[in-house]
């Protein structure tokens, strides 16, 4: 799965967006598919570095079900597992692509966008996304 995010990095670009949603759907259904993830989130991650760069909001009609999938995988929380906690470091980096392009601007636009708050404590993960005006 990682394969296809370094693929993302080599095409051109008019193509990416055009086959992102084809790529961000069929990605997001191997969570369900698979039981190993970490080679899925990272893929995921390079496909959403790609798809932000220089602030392009080509993301933007995924956005939702983007943040839904994540959000479920990320409030379970990494076990003792290595490659559970890793996948769940990769969870949260995906996360931060994520706003650090749709989450400013939707700030400085006064738009309506579920804004994520993720805290994490030495005794566990706390999420909440609430659904507001910002």
């Amino acid at each position: 799965m990682t394969a296809i995010g370094f693929m993302a990095e080599t095409m051109a670009r008019d193509q990416f967006e055009a086959q992102l949603p084809k790529i961000i759907t069929n990605i997001l259904g191997m969570y369900k598919k698979e039981k190993k993830l970490l080679a899925i989130t990272q893929g995921l991650g390079l496909v959403l570095d790609v798809a932000v760069q220089d602030k392009n909001r080509v993301l933007e009609p995924l956005l939702l079900i983007v943040l839904q999938t994540l959000y479920q995988l990320v409030c379970v929380g990494p076990d003792q597992d290595p490659a559970n906690f890793k996948n769940y470091t990769e969870l949260l980096r995906c996360f931060e692509i994520l706003c650090k392009t749709f989450l400013s601007s939707s700030r400085s636009k006064k738009t309506n966008h579920a804004s994520l708050l993720c805290r994490q404590d030495f005794f566990g993960q706390r999420c909440v996304v609430p659904a507001r005006a910002l």
